[in-house]
Parts: structure tokens; C-alpha cells; sequence
């Protein structure tokens, strides 16, 4: 299969071929359509599966048709390093498209970030942290948010990030897109993805073994050990993913001025 079968804009198709991409992968292949469609999504994969582009790709391109409404897509994920190659590859896919991305994060000053948000973003990248530092700020605001996604899921779990991570989800517009991504799944991850995602009709191509607290809390060396068996014994070409009926927002024009240039995880 090739990206134009996927039914993409050609000015994100001519962002891919300029950064290499030639074939999409498993998990590309089959979150893109779905969340064209506007469902949510559930999605076991490593990092290095190409999953960053999974979810960005879709989100760019449903964003496309109004611009400049407020912050519409907000991607949470647990390091300030992978806030930051988020944020590469989004701008990286939308250089040709009218879509705007910020990426916040702590142990930085703010200042540069809140006026990076002033100036005005559709797609927000962030850390759990000084996102609910700016949200108690007033700064940042997501009522407007059509699309959530949640990355690394585990690792916000083993970091300590959870408490923030629900704070930050009853902030969030009841009607919205939830798509959650996770090496392994815990059973409070299993449990988060219950509450959030809704009227399910689920495609997988292997379930996800769930594990235990217990087993979530060990240490981190050890996690990322077991981590190559999710779902269970995945490879990086082997993604288990379910996914959920939502009503599609309405497909929506958006603004980029990103300017990077990436790889995608």
C-alpha cells in the first residue's frame, strides 16, 4: 500500500515524500483511516512503529478547513524530548498545509511558549506538567479541543504523571476524539481507556496483554526490557490496535506555519 491509498491531502502526501516516507507502516495503514473517520482509537505500538505519524497525519489533515479557532488537537506526552520530536514531526507533515502547532514543556522558561500560544495554535503539544501549570495560569484553554491524544500511556503511569493526566482529561470537551497509544497496558491504562472511549466497535490484530500494577511499577530498565512484547511478542511492523465509533467533528479548515523538518518516531 502506498500513502496516496490512504486517501490524503496531496500537500501532506508531498510532506512525506520530501522526508523519505514511502510505504506506510502496519500502524499507519490502519489508524489513518480511522481517524480520518473520526473515531477513537486504541493503539498497542512501540516507539519506532511510525506511530507519531499514525495519529499527526489525520489530525493535520481534519484540521484543514478552519483555521484559527483556538487550540482544536492536544497531544500529551510524558517527556519533554518527546513533546519536542512530536512537534518536529508535525511541523515536518504540515509545512504545506495552513496548520499551527506549539509544543510546551517544564524546566524551560514559559515565556517564550505562552507567546508562542498567544500568536495561536491548533494543535498543542504538551507535558502533563506545565500544561496544568498554564491551565491554572488561564493561559491555556481546551474547551475548543476536537481531538486528544494520549501518548506513551505507560510511561506517564511508571513517571507519576496519572493524577495530572485525569485532571487534564475532566478539563476536556465531553464530545471529542480520544486516541490513546501505549507500549504495554496496564490496568489503569485498561481502565482510562474504558472511561474515555466510547461506543466501541473494536478492530485488532492482536489483543493487548494487560498487566498489574504490580508489574507496571517495576523499573524502568526492566519495563523497557519487557516492553518489546506488547501485545504480547509485537515487533515494530506488529501493532495491536482497537478502535471506537465517535461522532466525527466536522471536518475543519486549519492553519500551519510550521516550518521543521523531522523524521517521524
Amino acid at each position: 500500500m502506498k500513502f496516496k491509498e490512504l486517501k490524503l491531502n496531496k500537500n501532506i502526501l508531498k510532506a512525506l515524500a520530501e522526508a523519505g516516507y514511502e510505504q506506510p507502516t502496519p500502524i499507519q495503514e490502519q489508524s489513518i483511516p480511522s481517524v480520518l473517520e473520526g473515531r477513537d482509537l486504541l493503539g498497542c505500538a512501540q516507539t519506532g512503529t511510525g506511530k507519531t505519524c499514525a495519529f499527526s497525519v489525520p489530525i493535520i489533515q481534519r484540521l484543514d478547513e478552519d483555521a484559527g479557532r483556538g487550540i482544536r488537537a492536544l497531544i500529551l506526552t510524558p517527556t519533554r524530548e518527546l513533546a519536542l520530536q512530536i512537534y518536529e514531526n508535525v511541523c515536518q507533515y504540515a509545512r504545506y498545509m495552513p496548520v499551527t502547532a506549539a509544543v510546551i514543556f517544564g524546566g524551560v522558561s514559559q515565556v517564550p511558549q505562552v507567546e508562542a500560544i498567544e500568536r495561536g495554535a491548533d494543535i498543542l503539544i504538551a507535558t502533563p506538567g506545565r500544561l496544568w501549570d498554564l491551565m491554572g495560569q488561564k493561559i491555556v484553554k481546551l474547551n475548543k479541543v476536537e481531538t486528544f491524544v494520549l501518548d506513551e500511556a505507560d510511561r506517564m503511569l511508571d513517571m507519576g504523571f496519572f493524577p495530572d493526566v485525569k485532571r487534564i482529561v475532566k478539563q476536556l470537551p465531553a464530545k471529542r476524539q480520544t486516541l490513546l497509544f501505549s507500549a504495554t497496558i496496564p490496568n489503569e491504562i485498561a481502565d482510562l481507556a474504558e472511561s474515555m472511549l466510547k461506543n466501541r466497535s473494536r478492530y485488532r490484530s492482536r489483543r493487548p496483554r494487560v498487566r498489574s500494577r504490580r508489574s507496571s511499577s517495576r523499573s524502568t530498565s526492566l519495563r523497557r526490557r519487557r516492553s518489546a512484547r506488547c501485545c504480547p511478542r509485537s515487533s515494530a511492523g506488529r501493532t495491536c490496535i482497537r478502535r471506537s465509533s465517535l461522532p466525527a467533528p466536522s471536518t475543519a479548515r486549519t492553519a500551519s506555519r510550521a516550518t521543521s523538518t523531522a523524521r517521524a518516531s
